[in-house]
C-alpha cells in the first residue's frame, strides 16, 4: 500500500474478510461490519464463471481506527458456522508482462 493510503497506524482502511460462507452476500457483509463504524464499501468476491461466492470479501471502513476495531472484534468470530479471518487487505500482485522473467526469492535469471 502506498504511503499516501496509510495513516497514523501504518495500515489502510481496506480489510480482507476470509472464510465466508457461500450464502453471505454484500448486504450481510456490510451489516456484519456496520456496528463497528461507517462502511465505505463491502463486496463479496464472486466467481465469474459460476456467479457463486469465492468465500471472501473486501470491506473498506471510513477510518483506520474503525478498521483496527473490526479486525480485533471479528477475526476468529463465528459467522454462519465459520470462523472469520479478518486482516488488512493487501494490494493485488502486479501482473507480469508477456516475456517478463519470473524471479523467485534467491533464484537467478539465466543469461543466455
Amino acid at each position: 500500500m502506498s504511503p499516501s493510503r496509510k495513516g497514523v497506524f501504518g495500515m489502510g482502511k481496506k480489510l480482507y474478510v476470509g472464510n465466508l460462507d457461500v450464502s453471505v452476500g454484500d448486504a450481510e457483509l456490510e451489516q456484519l461490519f456496520g456496528s463497528l463504524g461507517r462502511i465505505e464499501s463491502a463486496k463479496v468476491v464472486m466467481d465469474h464463471d459460476t456467479n457463486q461466492s469465492k468465500g471472501y470479501g473486501i470491506v473498506e471502513m471510513s477510518t483506520e481506527v474503525e478498521a483496527l476495531a473490526a479486525i480485533s472484534t471479528l477475526s476468529g468470530q463465528e459467522h454462519a458456522g465459520k470462523a472469520l479471518k479478518v486482516s488488512e487487505a493487501r494490494p493485488k500482485p502486479k501482473a507480469l508482462a508477456v516475456g517478463e522473467p519470473v524471479v523467485k526469492s534467491g533464484a537467478r535469471i539465466p543469461q543466455w
